[in-house]
């Protein structure tokens, strides 16, 4: 299997054991066509949605940066607005893309994913399954009504202890499926200076469950 395949099925693999529906996918590799006109339909590497949230996300792999990269992107965004995706993500392995390309990938309000966050998003996906596509959407900048949805639970509003402190905390228990869908941790395997939590591991799970 050469480089692109083996990175196509990566990322299939990681979407599909994200919970989304994917094409290709383990039951079925062929790729999915966008129709880009009347009588031209063009394969994408990645095709992944869910239904239920109204979500589609068009995805490009590339083991290396291949030429004719600013076409690329463009052509790309141009598939994604014919496939009706609320997203178009770039995988990049195996080199770096300079300042100007990732410039020019956000200014198309497109996401570029190096082997730094696919390895991320992989170790999330272990670690929490079909839960990790909540976070994996909000990566995107992809807004759900999940996020619009309010919970009201009882709490205990707590003080520092200082007389000058005007931090007010709040003490309170949650369904753990309703955090998983409504909020992202700020995890430092990001890559980001101001993450304050630590990756998310499997074997750390049941600890966590223990921990009184």
């Amino acid at each position: 299997m050469d480089k692109g395949t083996a990175l196509n099925k990566r990322v299939w693999t990681l979407f599909e054991n994200a919970g989304f529906q994917t094409e290709p996918n383990s039951k079925d590799g062929k790729e999915h066509l966008v129709q880009l006109t009347a009588s031209k339909k063009i394969p994408v590497d990645l095709y992944a949605r869910d239904s239920d949230l109204k979500v589609t996300i068009l995805g490009s792999n590339k083991s290396g940066i291949r030429k004719r990269w600013t076409e690329h992107v463009s052509n790309y965004i141009t598939l994604g607005q014919k496939a009706k995706a609320n997203r178009v993500l770039f995988v990049i392995t195996g080199s770096e893309l300079d300042a100007p390309d990732r410039d020019h990938v956000a200014q198309m309000d497109a996401v570029l994913w190096t082997e730094e966050e696919l390895s991320y998003y992989e170790a999330v996906v272990e670690a929490i399954g079909h839960y990790a596509k909540y976070e994996i959407i909000r990566a995107l900048n992809i807004q759900t009504a999940e996020e619009r949805m309010t919970v009201k639970v009882l709490a205990l509003r707590l003080h520092q202890p200082k007389a000058d402190s005007e931090t007010a905390m709040f003490l309170f228990t949650m369904c753990p499926e309703w955090l998983l869908k409504l909020c992202v941790i700020y995890r430092r395997a990001i890559g980001s200076a101001g993450a304050y939590q630590r990756m998310l591991r499997v074997k750390r799970l049941p600890k966590i469950k223990k921990f009184h």
